[in-house]
């Protein structure tokens, strides 16, 4: 009986030191998320696609519809594009984080000091592999993923994350963000600029 007492102790350790490194950082004590060592990826895409909204409606508002159809036509069919992509990010967003408050918009385009505490980058299921690099104004890098995109659970909506580690944590100033997203060997990229002060 203490025999199998003493395995049934040993079994509970090794799963949570199991656990514990499935959602550990090599930086991270707690080994779990906080409300200020993560970033929601659709929220970099947002900063982004306001962005992209913004330039398509000054160009819009440039044209004449009549004189130069076709490319008021395309420019139209992107805007709303954008806009159901927007709605979308917002809706899933407010299924993930609809039992405490959003996050602060940290990588908009302002001084963002807490990058600096970010250890992870969580994002919707879907994406086979998920590449984050931070630069500085000299194009070198400041941080960026590591490892595979993993599964996050005890959500009520399912959520992936991968490790973003810091190559040159002192570094202050303009920041430029670039997001490769791989889904069935087709990759997309976007660049949010923000700053660390």
């Amino acid at each position: 009986m203490k025999s199998k007492l003493l395995l049934g102790v040993i079994l509970c350790l090794v799963f949570n030191s199991c656990i514990k490194d499935f959602y550990g950082h090599p930086d991270d004590k707690e080994g779990i998320l906080t409300e200020n060592n993560f970033v929601y990826m659709d929220d970099l895409k947002r900063a982004y696609l306001e962005t992209v909204e913004v330039e398509i409606s000054t160009e819009l508002n440039q044209i004449d519809p009549i004189k130069d159809k076709d490319r008021y036509v395309l420019l139209s069919n992107q805007l709303q594009e954008t806009q159901n992509t927007l709605e979308d990010l917002a809706d899933f967003r407010e299924s993930v984080f609809k039992r405490r408050p959003p996050l602060p918009p940290c990588p908009k385009p302002q001084s963002c000091q807490d990058w600096l505490k970010v250890q992870y980058l969580t994002q919707r299921p879907g994406l086979d592999q998920l590449q984050l690099t931070i630069y500085d104004d000299n194009q070198g890098v400041v941080a960026q993923t590591q490892g595979e995109l993993k599964q996050l659970g005890g959500l009520d909506v399912p959520l992936d994350y991968v490790v973003l580690l810091f190559e040159n944590p002192e570094y202050r100033g303009d920041i430029q963000i670039k997001v490769v997203e791989t889904i069935k060997n087709v990759e997309a990229s976007f660049i949010v600029n923000s700053k660390i002060n």
